[in-house]
């Protein structure tokens, strides 16, 4: 599924936005800076110069920080999100007489239209879009045995997925209430699914703390010579802010 295509879907269902949504009241907007201490599972198998293939798991296994910035707008019943996520990574792992460095740069931008089926809270929203993720992943591959050779392989590809989700946002108490997520997508990856709950605490009259856990799988179709999957997840927090 081609990148043009996606975005067409997209714009489509962000037309049928502004028009069924053009006699509601004036747009509520929410901005949320918030950071993921993430660990990140990488999964590759590595086609060595004999042919056969080195696989190896968890190849990136530490805790690190990514940035990420969460817009919403909303009219009624009816809104829209944009997601970017950013984070770098590398690592170095063997096995056996294999040795493999990485370096891997992922930047992941979401952009879904929402479509309550309630109004106030508590209520659950289909959530349909578009998810496109940025991949640079550079590996060496050294073999230290008799027949020891050195192997670079860089992959730097861009992937976009249809998505489609549900999230239930409901109140727990008048300052608490809590939002739970999940959506799968498909398209230049082979399937990913995302799963997340995050609970809010009012602070303010416009702010709310944010708190949860996310957890986010990518199967890729093969990239040349690799066969990565990657699992990103760990606690998130944030402050959003509500004009």
């Amino acid at each position: 599924m081609t990148i043009k295509k996606c975005v067409g879907i997209f714009i489509c269902l962000c037309s049928l936005l502004s028009v069924t949504s053009a006699f509601a009241d004036d747009w509520e907007w929410s901005v949320t800076p918030y950071g993921w201490a993430i660990n990140v599972d990488l999964d590759t198998g590595v086609d060595q110069p004999s042919g056969s293939t080195v696989d190896f798991s968890d190849l990136v296994d530490n805790l690190d920080f990514a940035g990420q910035l969460h817009l919403e707008g909303r009219k009624n019943r009816f809104g829209f999100l944009v997601d970017f996520t950013n984070l770098q990574l590398s690592d170095r792992t063997s096995q056996g007489q294999f040795e493999l460095d990485t370096d891997t740069t992922v930047s992941l931008l979401e952009a879904a239209a929402i479509f309550s089926l309630a109004d106030g809270t508590p209520r659950t929203e289909v959530l349909l879009g578009v998810r496109s993720l940025k991949l640079d992943l550079k590996v060496k591959l050294e073999s230290s045995g008799p027949l020891g050779f050195t192997q670079r392989v860089s992959e730097d590809v861009t992937l976009t997925d249809i998505m489609a989700g549900i999230r239930y946002v409901a109140p727990l108490s008048d300052k608490w209430t809590v939002v739970v997520r999940g959506d799968v997508a498909t398209g230049d990856t082979d399937f990913t699914w995302n799963a997340s709950a995050i609970v809010g605490y009012q602070i303010g009259k416009s702010s709310t703390l944010q708190f949860g856990y996310r957890y986010l799988n990518i199967e890729f179709d093969e990239q040349g010579p690799l066969d990565p999957e990657m699992t990103i997840s760990g606690p998130e927090v944030g402050i959003t802010f509500n004009f």
